[in-house]
């Protein structure tokens, strides 16, 4: 099954947008919230386009951030969120121990 001019003018146009996420480094949600973009539809055109993950995203390896919070939290879960959307939730509270075995 060829593609139409419509559906070649649309894979062209998302191109351009994923290559413009890539060079603004900002995270998927955020470009996509800047610019009235479905977040999951996006997801799904950097998926087939071959973009997994922010370690394309300027060509920088995806890595552990610091985070800083403003204010201790009073949360009793934790989620972590990897860059090419899969999650571990966690429900209850869980030591830096566990995570750094758990994560290597």
């Amino acid at each position: 099954m060829g593609m139409t001019k419509e559906t070649t003018g649309l894979h062209s146009q998302m191109q351009s947008m994923v290559k413009e996420w890539k060079q603004s480094g900002q995270s998927k949600k955020a470009f996509c919230a800047e610019r009235s973009l479905g977040y999951y539809k996006f997801n799904y055109w950097c998926k087939r386009l071959g973009i997994r993950s922010r370690k394309y995203a300027g060509g920088v390896k995806s890595s552990f951030i610091e985070v800083q919070l403003s204010q201790p939290s009073q949360a009793n879960w934790m989620e972590i969120v990897y860059p090419d959307g899969r999650r571990i939730v966690f429900h209850k509270e869980v030591g830096a121990n566990f995570l750094r075995t758990l994560l290597n």
